[in-house]
């Protein structure tokens, strides 16, 4: 993955700079104004492999969060969803009726298996992965893919603190906004007179990450 490389990239810099370190100081002297420099060389070539990161199409464009969305439609209440590491756990929660059925559900998806539990008194099973802990399709595929496909950039939103970008497509009835790789509003019914489903961020808080409550499902 582009990560992974970058990420190696910048720490083959930074152990090269310690190896130029014990060099300095191998016959008994101080560190020495050259190995000062190659510690910082390796700091600066770290910081920038950060910067440089691009999340990868199935990735999430922020390491560590929580979001909260508020659900209308088909299914009405509210969906709670904690990332780490850009997707790779991801943790969710249910307050919702679909079709007037409750739905309670916890999910916690570990990198390899995802595991729901329906209710809090029912077993945990493993599953496949659900689609809700992932980035949507919508908010990852480039903008002039979206454009050739019938998607109209409509300008920028403010939602849930974030100035998203706003699409629509008149075709499909559909209208989101998408930061980072992650969709802040989904409304699908867009231009009639029912709406089948909207899904709208109504809170973001980076750097929480997956309650361990919901870490516990896979043990």
């Amino acid at each position: 993955m582009k990560k992974a490389a970058i990420i190696m990239a910048a720490l083959g810099v930074a152990l090269a700079a310690c190896g130029g370190e014990k060099a300095e100081t191998g016959n008994g002297g101080g560190t020495g104004a050259a190995a000062n420099a190659n510690e910082d060389a390796g700091m600066v070539a770290a910081r920038e492999a950060a910067e440089a990161f691009v999340p990868e199409a199935d990735q999430f464009g922020v390491k560590r969060f929580k979001i909260v969305y508020e659900l209308e439609g088909q299914t009405d209440g509210m969906r709670t969803m904690w990332v780490e590491d850009y997707g790779a756990r991801v943790g969710l929660e249910f307050d919702a009726r679909t079709y007037g059925e409750a739905d309670v559900s916890q999910m916690y998806w570990n990198g390899e298996k995802m595991f729901l539990r329906r209710k809090p008194d029912d077993p945990v099973f493993p599953t496949i992965r659900v689609k809700d802990s992932e980035p949507t399709s919508f908010a990852v595929t480039d903008a002039a893919d979206l454009t050739r496909v019938g998607y109209e950039r409509l300008g920028e939103k403010t939602i849930a603190g974030k100035t998203c970008e706003h699409w629509k497509n008149e075709t499909l009835n559909f209208e989101g906004c998408r930061w980072n790789n992650i969709e802040l509003e989904f409304l699908n019914g867009a231009g009639t007179d029912r709406i089948i489903q909207r899904v709208t961020a109504v809170e973001y808080v980076e750097g929480e990450g997956v309650p361990d409550r919901l870490k516990a499902l896979a043990k």
